[in-house]
């Protein structure tokens, strides 16, 4: 895959975890992929990092490398994946020390893969009072409380095309992606 600069977003927090940047193409991505308009710059910058993470693990698991970063000056990769309902993104984000005791993020998209439409991955798709779990980083869906499938697999498994309605999504961190971001941290 080529590199362009639409494949690359990067922002930085300050040492309150607060946004204080964000690239160009930032505002592009995010309304491209269904971010609501609190997620472009004037909603986002100053506002904390933590107000944009949905689930504590998530937040616990950022909080670690952060303070990492910021104690040995260490730079972390972690692969996530930034799913839409017609496309797959695996991506790479390289968080380094940057300057003031700033933290910076650049996500790399390293593939993409077009995907049959997957509503459940639409946000304005009508949703039940149920919740299902999907994994923060690599998308992946629990079916039970510690098995973790592909979106699609799960959505046969968890019969969802056969109700009227989706379930929310509630995230949460898989034990796979848990243990990747915690190697990155020995």
């Amino acid at each position: 895959m080529t590199d362009t600069k639409d494949d690359v977003f990067i922002y930085r927090i300050d040492e309150n975890d607060k946004i204080v940047f964000v690239s160009d193409n930032w505002s592009k991505f995010a309304l491209d992929n269904d971010a609501t308009e609190t997620c472009i710059p004037p909603f986002v910058l100053s506002k904390p990092l933590w107000e944009f993470i949905g689930d504590d693990e998530t937040i616990h698991l950022y909080q670690l490398v952060i303070d990492r970063i910021r104690t040995e000056k260490k730079t972390v990769k972690i692969s996530i994946n930034c799913d839409s309902p017609n496309l797959r993104r695996f991506m790479q984000i390289t968080i380094k020390p940057f300057l003031e005791n700033q933290i910076e993020f650049t996500s790399k998209v390293i593939n993409k893969e077009k995907r049959e439409y997957l509503p459940i991955l639409n946000k304005d798709a009508p949703r039940t009072d149920e919740f299902v779990r999907i994994c923060s980083y690599c998308k992946k869906i629990a079916i039970t409380e510690n098995e973790w499938v592909e979106t699609e697999e799960a959505i046969i498994f968890l019969k969802l095309f056969q109700k009227d309605k989706l379930p929310q999504l509630t995230h949460g961190v898989c034990p796979a992606c848990y243990e990747s971001v915690m190697s990155e941290l020995r």
